[in-house]
């Protein structure tokens, strides 16, 4: 379980984090993602689809931590903490 961990660990860049609004969320693999943002209230508050690389404008969200939710097409879930400032 453990290196499968580091391998989804490894799997996504999110940069800058923490942000003042706009950020990078880039992939390893190219396919096909679908990217949601969830406040601290359990909203989804922006969901996106992309290929290997997109960039999100936090800019009007609230200040604090977000969780980015990663789907890829075969399901797979990668998750993620973002803050903003």
């Amino acid at each position: 379980v453990g290196v499968l961990e580091n391998t989804l660990a490894n799997a996504v860049t999110i940069s800058p984090n923490p942000t003042e609004g706009p950020f990078t969320v880039a992939m390893q693999q190219p396919g096909k993602y679908t990217l949601t943002i969830i406040d601290t209230k359990g909203r989804a508050i922006k969901t996106v689809s992309f290929e290997q690389e997109t960039l999100i404008d936090l800019g009007t969200a609230a200040q604090g931590t977000y969780v980015l939710q990663i789907n890829d097409a075969n399901s797979d879930l990668k998750v993620r903490r973002l803050v903003k400032h």
